[in-house]
């Protein structure tokens, strides 16, 4: 599965059929999933990399929203011990953190293996503790997308403010110097009553946002076709992600920087 078969859209549907059926597959010690979030899908690539895999090759899937226990329940007892999930962020090459779950029976020296693995590359790893959809950072800013699209349903602010209203605030100082930190330095006994007041009056629905269920139906999705809540001229669109690619690329140099500050404290 780490060996690229095809770039080419066309051939997509066809990668994880010949990832399987590559005959050097049984000789990977490592090997993470990355098919589309469909519990059935995942399951089915599974079985057929334990049919293939030799016994000691650990199984990762990338999940961002599928039970780990569910991805993997189809596999035999004893690979069980070899199966996490390893959740990375696009795009993984910049973005430092990932996510790792483990399962019950997933053997700690498993953990271990893997975490050093991602940790020799560079990246920073989060060990999450108990088994939920999403894991931990998805769940975060899950909650931050809906009340910011509720607020955008109702009217509080307009489109480009709410854009760049975390950039300029909370996710200046998180970003800084992380997000518990940030309330220590604030102080709790001014938090605290804050908190309180606010939370009682947040939006809580377990509902998709009305915006964003509509630009769905219109199928206006963002930079590829087009049109999200900005639009995007075709002829400006590999410029404007190449911009975003370079802003990550400071950004991560950036962060590095203040996560090797804090180490001093």
């Amino acid at each position: 599965m780490s060996r690229i078969i095809s770039k080419t859209p066309k051939r997509r549907r066809d990668l994880r059929r010949q990832c399987v059926a590559d005959k050097k597959i049984n000789g990977y010690f490592y090997v993470v999933e990355a098919v589309p979030e469909k519990l059935e899908l995942k399951q089915k690539t599974f079985r057929d990399l334990d049919a293939v895999c030799r016994q000691d090759t650990i199984f990762a899937t990338n999940t961002s929203s599928l039970l780990l226990s569910e991805i993997f329940a189809q596999v035999a007892a004893a690979r069980r011990k070899r199966c996490l999930t390893v959740h990375y962020f696009n795009p993984p090459e910049i973005i430092p953190l990932v996510e790792l779950l483990a399962l019950p029976e997933t053997e700690e020296a498993v953990m271990h293996t893997v975490k050093k693995l991602y940790e020799g590359m560079g990246k920073k790893t989060l060990r999450v503790l108990k088994e939920l959809p999403g894991l931990s950072v998805n769940r975060l800013q899950t909650a931050v997308r809906r009340e910011i699209l509720w607020q955008l349903d109702n009217g509080v602010a307009s489109v480009e403010d709410l854009n760049t209203a975390l950039m300029f605030a909370p996710a200046f100082r998180w970003v800084t110097i992380g997000f518990l930190t940030s309330l220590d330095l604030t102080g709790l006994d001014i938090v605290y009553p804050s908190v309180s007041n606010i939370l009682k009056d947040l939006n809580s629905s377990p509902d998709c946002p009305p915006i964003l269920r509509r630009l769905n139906e219109e199928n206006n999705l963002g930079l590829k076709t087009g049109k999200g809540f900005f639009d995007y001229p075709e002829e400006a669109r590999r410029d404007i992600k190449d911009r975003y690619v370079r802003r990550l690329v400071r950004q991560l140099r950036a962060t590095l920087d203040h996560a090797e500050d804090m180490n001093r404290r």
